[in-house]
């Protein structure tokens, strides 16, 4: 590359002029490559450089070097240098120009120059014949499937695991039901299938069935394979090779004694496996790792034969995991969730199970185990720094997946996202982007936790409420490792709010708006009538508001600069505002000039706890919401004036589907009491 020293002007190559286009070198000179827009840098001798951008031709460039040789009298190119490849192609004194030599025209490779031809590749017919000599054909197997180790890298005797035995023992009672049945024209025999995001403990369950079924269930036999593409056993297919013959090379790689080598050449006779698993055992079940990275959606003979090795007929089963639902019935032309049996992934019930995992998971916060939707396996890979290229984290991981948007479709998309975290009704155009971010349950319903909800936000837009929303995950994000806070089963103990409570009822108000805005609801707090689509607002009220009087006269000033239906949200981008000790935020409506105003304060608290003050609702004409992170299933016989306290049904309703996960799972079961000292919720 030129020095800094070095002046650098930039020409068009193969144009014969600045920004020209067309080339200069003759019609029988041009090759059929495609061109490149990546920069070549071109130094003569001296200190003056010069850098060309490839528009046609190696013919057609090679002229314009000879223009700019001549131009500049100059007699030498010393080297020319590609900024995308990192390489320099060195030249030896007059080394006449016709010895330069395109190098790596291809689509994916852009062009460089050397004084060396290149080597000449293999023909296609020879590069065939070398791989067809290397390969073995299989129609013998050396092993029964009773023989089969599992094969994945999961030590449990490292760590304390989070709910992996009861997923594992809910994926073992849907086996032991499914194993029996044969596919007829009245009941298709459902796959098992374990839908979570990369490190989600997809691998770990199935390492826990297949532990399950032989310590369990001697007259069942499970062979493991994986498609993982992690190094440094990395999957990749053979070249030439069919979705179909992986999956069968990758099955007799568990019959057999083979070398990793001799694992890429294996050619299976898929009727001999076939007569294998039959002769030696009745029940067989393949358990199957990442299946999306073999394809999605599988090829019709992929497809095929997982239905009809392993779920067509009594005495066979197939589960696999995946990053999203792959189908496997000929009649889906998409995935389709109904088509296939799913259990619960391990997720935790409280803060304290997830500290004993391992020493390093003891100074977990409440904060970071919201923002990874308290996913065991999430939590340890992040508390005890776990990375194979490094430290991964959702940022890292987001970037690394390198996801494109088709351009002019972001609105389209934000909308369906907002949706689907409040519904988790799976939609399609968002799975065929962001599909390996999400988890699906038992119940078929789609979430994301915070990490990747804020990762998809400020890659779709950044309008007014998607920058909100963002201040709100980044304040969360910034407290990750904030000091513990003392509870006795980790959710925020005493009276207080909690950080992590607090901004997950944030991110649902301004959710709730957003459903107003685009699809017609009622919004947050029931304050617009049905169908409106009201204008969105996002107002902040100035320090000097120290009281709910103050606030009032100014939200007053702010609401009358709207002459249409406009739901407003007056607050400030951390999530708890102290200058208010009744409320932690407003929700305004107003329906325009001469209409009605209604304003809802709200207050957010982890524990069942009431508020210290009554609302004067001739300030607040709305009252005040109480959004507890553990609500009563009942409301409060007396509760304080001005207040509205959500049930627990109420809260789920209002988080949405996806917000849930940043809940520990006790909170979301009714209970008896809320456990305060002298409290009068519960009487």
């Amino acid at each position: 590359m030129p020095t800094k020293a070095a002046k650098t002007t930039t020409r068009a190559i193969g144009t014969g002029k600045k920004g020209g286009k067309g080339g200069r070198g003759k019609a029988g000179d041009q090759k059929s490559h495609s061109p490149s827009s990546e920069p070549v840098w071109v130094k003569l001798r001296g200190s003056q450089a010069q850098a060309f951008r490839v528009n046609s031709s190696p013919a057609a460039m090679i002229d314009d070097l000879k223009d700019a040789i001549v131009s500049k009298k100059q007699s030498l190119v010393e080297f020319i240098y590609s900024a995308e490849r990192g390489e320099t192609s060195k030249y030896e004194p007059d080394a006449p120009l016709s010895s330069l030599h395109p190098v790596g025209v291809s689509k994916e490779t852009p062009y460089y120059y050397s004084t060396a031809p290149p080597a000449q590749p293999p023909s296609p017919s020879a590069k065939r014949r070398r791989l067809e000599a290397e390969l073995i054909h299989v129609d013998t197997f050396a092993k029964p499937v009773s023989e089969c180790v599992n094969p994945f890298e999961v030590k449990f005797d490292r760590h304390r695991f989070v709910d992996l035995d009861r997923a594992a023992d809910d994926c073992l009672a849907i086996v032991q039901s499914q194993l029996p049945l044969e596919t007829t024209h009245a009941h298709r025999v459902p796959p098992l299938v374990l839908t979570r995001l990369a490190r989600g403990g997809k691998t770990s369950t199935l390492a826990r069935v297949f532990d399950f079924l032989k310590q369990q269930c001697s007259d069942i036999h499970p062979i493991a394979i994986s498609f993982n593409g992690d190094p440094p056993a990395a999957f990749r297919r053979r070249v030439g090779e069919t979705q179909a013959q992986s999956i069968l090379r990758l099955i007799a790689a568990q019959l057999g004694d083979y070398t990793p080598a001799q694992v890429r050449n294996l050619v299976v006779d898929r009727e001999a496996l076939d007569r294998h698993l039959g002769d030696h055992h009745h029940n067989v079940v393949l358990l199957l790792d990442e299946l999306n990275n073999l394809g999605a959606p599988l090829d019709g003979d992929a497809a095929e034969l997982l239905r009809e090795l392993f779920l067509d007929r009594a005495g066979r089963f197939l589960v696999f995991s995946s990053h999203f639902p792959v189908a496997i019935e000929a009649t889906e032309a998409r995935a389709s969730l109904r088509g296939v049996s799913m259990v619960n992934m391990p997720s935790a019930r409280t803060l304290q199970e997830l500290r004993d995992m391992s020493p390093a998971c003891a100074a977990l916060s409440e904060e970071r185990a919201a923002w990874l939707a308290h996913i065991p396996s999430l939590i340890y890979i992040a508390m005890n720094d776990i990375g194979r290229r490094g430290v991964v984290t959702p940022s890292t991981r987001f970037v690394h997946m390198n996801i494109t948007v088709d351009p002019g479709s972001e609105l389209d998309v934000l909308q369906r996202f907002v949706r689907e975290l409040l519904s988790g009704q799976r939609d399609p155009l968002v799975a065929r982007y962001y599909g390996a971010l999400a988890s699906v349950g038992a119940d078929y319903l789609v979430s994301y936790p915070l990490c990747y909800v804020k990762e998809i936000l400020a890659q779709l837009s950044d309008d007014a409420a998607v920058t909100t929303l963002l201040d709100v995950l980044r304040t969360l994000e910034s407290h990750l490792d904030a000091p513990q806070h003392s509870s006795g089963s980790g959710g925020g103990g005493g009276g207080g709010g909690g950080l992590a409570w607090q901004c997950t009822v944030q991110v649902a108000v301004i959710l709730q708006m957003l459903a107003a805005h685009w699809f017609g609801s009622e919004g947050p707090f029931e304050l617009v009538p049905m169908g409106t689509k009201p204008a969105l607002a996002f107002r902040t009220l100035p320090d000097d508001c120290d009281s709910l009087e103050k606030a009032r006269t100014r939200m007053n000033d702010m609401i009358a600069e709207y002459t249409a239906p406009t739901l407003i949200y007056v607050g400030s981008s951390a999530c708890n505002d102290a200058r208010y000790p009744e409320v932690e935020g407003f929700v305004a409506y107003t329906g325009g000039r001469s209409s009605s105003v209604k304003i809802v304060g709200f207050q957010m608290k982890s524990a069942a706890v009431k508020p210290r003050h009554g609302i004067d609702t001739r300030l607040i004409n709305g009252g005040a919401v109480l959004i507890r992170g553990r609500a009563l299933a009942k409301r409060p016989r007396a509760p304080q004036a001005g207040w509205t306290y959500m049930t627990s049904a109420q809260v789920r309703g209002f988080l949405g589907h996806s917000l849930l996960l940043a809940m520990p799972r006790e909170w979301l079961q009714d209970p008896s009491s809320c456990g305060c000292v002298d409290c009068t919720l519960c009487k």
